[in-house]
């Protein structure tokens, strides 16, 4: 607002932005940090901000991280993105944080990230920040990377996948797909997108995974059948008589609970 620009206008004729300024090319890293502090309140010089993400101190790249987005107007995405990489884990999780803060604006070069990035750690991160701003702009680098030779990569996929918009009656075939996933905990991840969708297609693969060897996949299975209203849950009664033990025993668990209201 006006009281806004007029600090900074007092600031800058009073010298105080090119001390500030001054004080990110100080060797003690200490002054560096302030000095990016200073900026980033008053919102000025984004691009010194930006210079100061590469700065060999981790302090002072994590405080140029978590302003980044505030004091360059159009936020300089790519630059925080590359932060995904960084050695130090308060980096990574600021830069991780302002990047979900830019929104929309971070889809393009978050599916960059996606699609490039030869690191297990960075693709996390990127599938991580990427449920915060889901957008179907990054439904091919999901599909490519469910077929990651890394559990956990594949996980994040799928569920960046449940989040996106699909058309009626049809269910996301990569969903499907990761029901039969190695990694239970990926069965289980399928299986709760599915539920979250509500496609009561799925329902006659998921009365199967009722009877997986995993208790999470049996469980995020029927708790999914029962998402999908009246159809899934003549599903889980009818499961309820099931030859299988383990499958009877959770259909029962999953309408006690729902019955008790803890679902």
């Amino acid at each position: 607002g006006p009281d806004a620009e007029t600090l900074v206008r007092w600031c800058a004729e009073g010298g105080v932005v090119d001390r500030a300024v001054a004080w990110t090319t100080s060797r003690r890293w200490v002054t560096r940090a302030r000095g990016v502090r200073l900026l980033a309140c008053l919102d000025v010089e984004p691009d010194v901000l930006l210079r100061m993400l590469a700065d060999p101190r981790p302090e002072v790249r994590q405080q140029a991280a978590e302003h980044a987005p505030r004091s360059t107007g159009k936020p300089r995405v790519a630059a925080l993105v590359r932060l995904f990489a960084d050695p130090d884990p308060g980096v990574r999780f600021a830069a991780m944080d302002s990047v979900a803060r830019c929104g929309e604006a971070a889809v393009s070069d978050l599916s960059v990230s996606l699609f490039v990035a030869n690191r297990t750690e960075t693709l996390l991160a990127a599938l991580q920040v990427s449920l915060t701003v889901p957008s179907a702009r990054l439904a091919f680098e999901a599909d490519q990377l469910c077929r990651s030779t890394v559990p956990e990569v594949r996980g994040g996929a799928l569920q960046l996948i449940a989040t996106m918009p699909t058309a009626a009656g049809a269910p996301p075939q990569r969903l499907l797909a990761g029901l039969d996933d190695p990694a239970a905990a990926n069965r289980a991840i399928a299986a709760e997108g599915l539920g979250r969708l509500r496609h009561l297609g799925a329902a006659p693969k998921l009365a199967q995974m009722m009877q997986d060897s995993s208790w999470d996949v049996r469980r995020a299975s029927g708790v999914a059948l029962y998402a999908m209203g009246a159809s899934g849950q003549v599903v889980l009664r009818q499961m309820t008589r099931s030859p299988d033990r383990y499958a009877a025993d959770m259909a029962e668990l999953v309408l006690s609970t729902s019955r008790m209201g803890r679902m």
